[in-house]
Order: C-alpha cells, then structure tokens, then sequence
C-alpha cells in the first residue's frame, strides 16, 4: 500500500523564495530524508508551501489547507525540513501534533532534527527543547542571562521570541536600534 506524504515548505520573505532558492534546498532535505529514513516502502508526495509567513504566523494559506486535509484523513505522513518550518514555538509544535495529528494518525518527520514523531526521542526533545526555551524566557524577565551582551539575550529580554539569524529593527519605549540575531 502507497504511503500518501505531505511535506510542508515554508519561506519568511519573498526574497529568500527568490534569491536564495531555499525551497528547494528544503524539498531537497525531505526527500533525501524520505529516501534514506526507510519511512515507507513506497509513498507519493504532495507540497503545501508558504511564501513570505513568518514562522510565529500560523495563519498561513498552505498550511491550514495541509491541516484541514490532514484532518480529513488524506495523509499518513507530514515531512518538514525542520520543526521551525511549522512554527518557531516548540510548544505549538508539539501542541499542532497532539491537536490536529495525532488523532488523525498522522506521523510527523523532521529531516534536519532526524526526529520522527513514532520514536520515544521525539517527546524528549519536545521537553527539553521547551524546558531549554522556558528558561531562557524566565531569565530574560528577570535579567539573568548569562551573556548580557549576545544579541539572542538582548532580543530575548525585549520579550520577544528568537527569529533567526536576520537583522530587525526593535522597538521599544519610543527608542529604536538595530540588532544582528
């Protein structure tokens, strides 16, 4: 029996979708994963891809129509790149997977992570990556990161989530400068 497997892409910018290809790096990632992990036997794949939605933004076009056939029951597996491609958050990660996955049957793979939602690993690294993550945001609030002057801490302690290796403009009481993450 076809393994039916959905792999999900997604891009910030329009520019990264462009310039640097990174679609195709990352459909390239899957399939390799797909191809070597021994998954399934045999299996056809269709993309859901979203082009200039930040991984914080689950309102994105693709993936709600990828969640809603999931839902349906039209896929066995959901491959990513890697976990940020679905949220930047692990713990909506792991809530999408015990929400809208899981209950449907439905196997979640990681290409970058090599984690696969049918492995005890994957609950582990749920844990410590959302312990890790907790604790970086309690010592934000309090002040105490240990680097005071690594741009990840100064972005942590704004409050605000990491977003990658980009520079941003953060605001904050009226006061304005530039941040290389």
């Amino acid at each position: 029996m076809m393994c039916k497997v959905a792999i999900y892409m997604r891009v910030a910018t329009a520019d990264q979708f462009f310039d640097d290809h990174r679609i195709v790096v990352q459909r390239a990632a899957i399939l390799d994963h797909l191809n070597h992990s021994g998954v399934a036997d045999g299996y056809t794949v269709e993309e859901f891809r979203d082009i200039g939605f930040k991984g914080t933004d689950l309102n994105r076009p693709a993936l709600r129509e990828l969640l809603s056939r999931t839902q349906k029951g039209e896929f066995d597996i959901l491959c990513v790149q890697s976990l940020s491609r679905l949220s930047r958050d692990s713990m909506i990660v792991e809530k999408l997977y015990q929400a809208l996955l899981l209950p449907h049957g439905v196997r979640l793979l990681s290409a970058q992570e090599r984690l696969d939602s049918k492995s005890p690993m994957w609950f582990d690294f749920l844990e410590t990556h959302t312990r890790l993550i907790d604790e970086c945001r309690n010592r934000a609030r309090k002040g105490g990161l240990p680097d005071e002057s690594s741009h990840v801490s100064a972005y942590l302690q704004r409050g605000q989530g990491y977003a990658g290796r980009r520079q941003v403009r953060v605001q904050q009481h009226s006061e304005s400068e530039d941040v290389v993450i």
